[in-house]
Protein backbone atom coordinates (compact mmCIF):
# COMPACT_ATOMS: atom_id res chain seq x y z
CA UNK A 1 0.00 0.00 0.00
CA UNK A 2 1.33 3.42 -1.32
CA UNK A 3 4.99 2.00 -1.85
CA UNK A 4 5.42 2.75 -5.39
CA UNK A 5 5.07 6.62 -4.92
CA UNK A 6 7.70 6.35 -2.03
CA UNK A 7 10.61 5.67 -4.38
CA UNK A 8 13.04 8.65 -6.10
CA UNK A 9 12.01 9.73 -8.97
CA UNK A 10 13.61 11.80 -12.22
CA UNK A 11 11.66 14.60 -13.01
CA UNK A 12 11.49 15.22 -16.93
CA UNK A 13 10.45 18.12 -18.94
CA UNK A 14 9.59 18.63 -22.33
CA UNK A 15 11.82 21.70 -23.64
CA UNK A 16 11.37 23.53 -26.47
CA UNK A 17 14.96 24.05 -27.88
CA UNK A 18 16.78 26.51 -30.81
CA UNK A 19 15.95 25.79 -34.33
CA UNK A 20 14.56 22.08 -33.03
CA UNK A 21 10.83 21.30 -32.15
CA UNK A 22 12.02 20.59 -28.44
CA UNK A 23 12.98 17.41 -26.60
CA UNK A 24 12.15 15.67 -23.26
CA UNK A 25 15.15 17.28 -20.54
CA UNK A 26 15.94 15.94 -16.79
CA UNK A 27 15.35 18.23 -14.27
CA UNK A 28 17.85 18.36 -12.18
CA UNK A 29 19.35 20.45 -8.93
CA UNK A 30 22.62 22.98 -9.06
CA UNK A 31 23.95 24.81 -6.28
CA UNK A 32 23.52 28.48 -7.15
CA UNK A 33 24.46 31.97 -5.81
CA UNK A 34 21.19 32.18 -3.61
CA UNK A 35 21.03 28.38 -3.06
CA UNK A 36 19.74 25.05 -4.78
CA UNK A 37 18.33 25.61 -8.32
CA UNK A 38 16.90 23.39 -10.93
CA UNK A 39 18.98 23.00 -14.85
CA UNK A 40 18.42 21.12 -17.53
CA UNK A 41 20.63 18.11 -18.68
CA UNK A 42 20.02 15.90 -21.46
CA UNK A 43 18.15 12.58 -20.38
CA UNK A 44 18.12 9.14 -21.42
CA UNK A 45 16.64 8.14 -24.75
CA UNK A 46 14.68 4.90 -22.85
CA UNK A 47 13.37 7.15 -20.45
CA UNK A 48 12.01 9.16 -22.77
CA UNK A 49 11.16 6.82 -25.84
CA UNK A 50 7.31 6.54 -25.23
CA UNK A 51 6.30 10.18 -23.85
CA UNK A 52 4.41 12.59 -26.41
CA UNK A 53 6.25 15.15 -27.95
CA UNK A 54 4.16 18.61 -26.56
CA UNK A 55 5.30 21.62 -24.61
CA UNK A 56 4.01 22.33 -21.29
CA UNK A 57 4.33 19.01 -19.97
CA UNK A 58 6.33 17.95 -17.53
CA UNK A 59 6.31 13.65 -16.04
CA UNK A 60 8.24 11.81 -13.57
CA UNK A 61 10.15 8.83 -14.15
CA UNK A 62 11.24 5.66 -11.60
CA UNK A 63 14.33 3.18 -12.47
CA UNK A 64 13.75 2.36 -8.73
CA UNK A 65 10.77 1.55 -8.50
CA UNK A 66 10.79 -0.54 -11.77
CA UNK A 67 13.64 -2.30 -10.00
CA UNK A 68 12.05 -3.07 -6.96
CA UNK A 69 9.32 -4.96 -9.02
CA UNK A 70 12.43 -6.74 -10.92
CA UNK A 71 13.10 -8.06 -7.73
CA UNK A 72 10.37 -8.88 -6.15
CA UNK A 73 9.88 -11.21 -9.55
CA UNK A 74 12.87 -12.91 -8.84
CA UNK A 75 11.59 -13.76 -5.20
CA UNK A 76 7.77 -14.78 -6.11
CA UNK A 77 8.11 -18.22 -7.13
CA UNK A 78 4.17 -18.72 -6.83
CA UNK A 79 1.58 -16.03 -5.53
CA UNK A 80 0.62 -13.05 -6.04
CA UNK A 81 1.60 -9.16 -5.63
CA UNK A 82 -0.86 -6.96 -4.64
CA UNK A 83 0.21 -3.07 -5.03
CA UNK A 84 -2.39 -0.43 -3.47
CA UNK A 85 -1.16 3.29 -5.00
CA UNK A 86 -2.41 6.59 -6.34
CA UNK A 87 -0.74 7.32 -9.76
CA UNK A 88 -2.47 7.15 -13.45
CA UNK A 89 -1.49 5.30 -17.02
CA UNK A 90 0.13 7.76 -19.45
CA UNK A 91 -2.96 7.81 -22.04
CA UNK A 92 -4.86 8.93 -18.97
CA UNK A 93 -2.06 11.41 -17.60
CA UNK A 94 -1.09 13.21 -20.95
CA UNK A 95 -4.90 14.12 -21.92
CA UNK A 96 -4.40 17.69 -20.81
CA UNK A 97 -1.23 19.51 -19.92
CA UNK A 98 0.60 18.96 -17.21
CA UNK A 99 3.43 21.85 -17.10
CA UNK A 100 4.21 21.32 -13.16
CA UNK A 101 4.47 17.10 -13.11
CA UNK A 102 2.94 15.61 -10.31
CA UNK A 103 5.83 16.10 -7.74
CA UNK A 104 4.91 17.49 -4.52
CA UNK A 105 6.02 18.50 -0.87
CA UNK A 106 4.66 18.27 2.04
CA UNK A 107 5.19 19.59 5.26
CA UNK A 108 2.72 19.42 8.71
CA UNK A 109 0.25 17.94 6.05
CA UNK A 110 0.63 21.29 3.77
CA UNK A 111 1.83 21.53 0.47
CA UNK A 112 5.11 22.98 -0.67
CA UNK A 113 5.24 25.16 -3.51
CA UNK A 114 9.34 25.54 -3.35
CA UNK A 115 10.83 21.85 -3.69
CA UNK A 116 13.70 22.91 -3.38
CA UNK A 117 13.68 25.05 -0.08
CA UNK A 118 14.25 23.73 3.61
CA UNK A 119 15.87 20.40 2.16
CA UNK A 120 15.17 17.49 4.51
CA UNK A 121 11.93 19.00 6.33
CA UNK A 122 9.19 17.91 4.06
CA UNK A 123 7.90 15.12 2.41
CA UNK A 124 8.62 14.76 -1.14
CA UNK A 125 6.05 12.40 -3.57
CA UNK A 126 4.92 11.77 -6.92
CA UNK A 127 2.00 10.16 -8.81
CA UNK A 128 2.55 6.40 -9.74
CA UNK A 129 3.41 6.16 -13.72
CA UNK A 130 1.50 3.04 -14.26
CA UNK A 131 2.32 2.32 -18.03
CA UNK A 132 5.78 1.83 -17.40
CA UNK A 133 5.16 -1.14 -14.58
CA UNK A 134 2.79 -2.87 -16.28
CA UNK A 135 4.85 -3.22 -19.15
CA UNK A 136 7.98 -3.93 -17.68
CA UNK A 137 5.82 -5.93 -15.26
CA UNK A 138 5.16 -8.16 -18.78
CA UNK A 139 8.75 -7.97 -19.57
CA UNK A 140 9.14 -9.93 -16.29
CA UNK A 141 6.66 -13.08 -17.09
CA UNK A 142 4.22 -11.80 -14.44
CA UNK A 143 0.82 -11.87 -15.29
CA UNK A 144 -1.72 -8.92 -14.91
CA UNK A 145 -4.34 -10.30 -13.59
CA UNK A 146 -6.28 -6.91 -12.66
CA UNK A 147 -5.62 -3.46 -13.16
CA UNK A 148 -8.72 -1.50 -11.72
CA UNK A 149 -9.62 1.65 -9.71
CA UNK A 150 -9.80 1.17 -6.25
CA UNK A 151 -13.24 2.29 -5.56
CA UNK A 152 -14.68 -0.48 -8.29
CA UNK A 153 -11.95 -3.06 -6.39
CA UNK A 154 -13.53 -2.40 -2.91
CA UNK A 155 -17.13 -1.97 -3.89
CA UNK A 156 -16.55 -5.47 -5.73
CA UNK A 157 -15.38 -6.77 -2.73
CA UNK A 158 -18.25 -6.08 -0.51
CA UNK A 159 -20.79 -7.15 -3.05
CA UNK A 160 -19.50 -10.38 -3.57
CA UNK A 161 -18.80 -11.74 0.14
CA UNK A 162 -22.21 -9.45 1.04
CA UNK A 163 -20.36 -7.78 4.11
CA UNK A 164 -22.24 -5.06 5.67
CA UNK A 165 -19.85 -2.11 6.87
CA UNK A 166 -20.84 -1.11 10.65
CA UNK A 167 -22.17 2.75 10.46
CA UNK A 168 -19.12 4.26 11.62
CA UNK A 169 -17.00 2.46 9.04
CA UNK A 170 -19.81 3.82 6.27
CA UNK A 171 -17.83 6.91 5.93
CA UNK A 172 -14.38 5.53 6.09
CA UNK A 173 -15.40 3.28 3.26
CA UNK A 174 -17.02 6.41 1.11
CA UNK A 175 -13.89 8.05 1.16
CA UNK A 176 -12.14 5.03 -0.13
CA UNK A 177 -14.71 4.44 -2.85
CA UNK A 178 -15.86 7.47 -4.06
CA UNK A 179 -14.42 8.75 -7.64
CA UNK A 180 -13.88 12.49 -6.20
CA UNK A 181 -12.06 11.17 -3.12
CA UNK A 182 -9.96 8.02 -3.34
CA UNK A 183 -11.92 5.98 -5.35
CA UNK A 184 -10.75 6.78 -9.02
CA UNK A 185 -7.31 8.36 -8.53
CA UNK A 186 -6.10 5.31 -6.49
CA UNK A 187 -5.23 1.80 -8.07
CA UNK A 188 -5.46 -1.62 -7.82
CA UNK A 189 -2.32 -3.93 -9.52
CA UNK A 190 -2.73 -7.59 -9.31
CA UNK A 191 -0.02 -9.16 -10.58
CA UNK A 192 0.72 -13.37 -10.49
CA UNK A 193 4.08 -15.43 -10.85
CA UNK A 194 4.04 -17.33 -13.98
CA UNK A 195 3.55 -20.49 -11.86
CA UNK A 196 0.21 -19.14 -10.27
CA UNK A 197 -3.30 -20.63 -11.76
CA UNK A 198 -4.82 -17.70 -13.54
CA UNK A 199 -8.27 -16.15 -11.89
CA UNK A 200 -10.57 -13.60 -13.02
CA UNK A 201 -9.76 -11.10 -10.62
CA UNK A 202 -8.79 -10.97 -6.98
CA UNK A 203 -11.96 -10.73 -4.88
CA UNK A 204 -11.16 -12.13 -1.64
CA UNK A 205 -7.80 -12.45 0.88
CA UNK A 206 -7.80 -15.49 3.37
CA UNK A 207 -4.01 -14.60 4.04
CA UNK A 208 -1.00 -12.62 4.15
CA UNK A 209 2.49 -13.27 4.69
CA UNK A 210 5.09 -10.66 4.01
CA UNK A 211 7.70 -12.17 1.83
CA UNK A 212 11.68 -12.13 3.44
CA UNK A 213 14.31 -11.06 2.53
CA UNK A 214 13.69 -8.05 -0.20
CA UNK A 215 15.11 -4.62 1.30
CA UNK A 216 15.25 -1.53 -0.13
CA UNK A 217 17.77 1.41 1.01
CA UNK A 218 17.90 -0.84 4.80
CA UNK A 219 14.27 -0.66 4.85
CA UNK A 220 12.16 -4.09 4.26
CA UNK A 221 10.48 -3.01 1.23
CA UNK A 222 6.26 -4.00 1.63
CA UNK A 223 5.41 -6.56 -0.97
CA UNK A 224 2.96 -9.52 -0.23
CA UNK A 225 1.89 -12.61 -1.10
CA UNK A 226 -1.53 -13.48 -1.65
CA UNK A 227 -2.98 -17.35 -0.23
CA UNK A 228 -6.62 -16.66 -1.90
CA UNK A 229 -9.26 -19.60 -1.33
Amino acid sequence: NELLDSFPVHQLEFCKTEGKNGKWMECCIALGTDGFTWVHQPCPESWSISLPVHARWMTEHSPQAAQWLQDAAKILKRGRILLLDYGWTDEEYFQTEKPKGTLRGYHNHCIVDNLLAQPGEKDLTAHVRWTPLLEHAKRLHLQVEEFIQQGRWLSRIVAENLIEPAPREIRQFNALTHPEIMGASFRILVLASARSKSRNGLTFIRSIAPLPELFYNKKTALIMAINLL
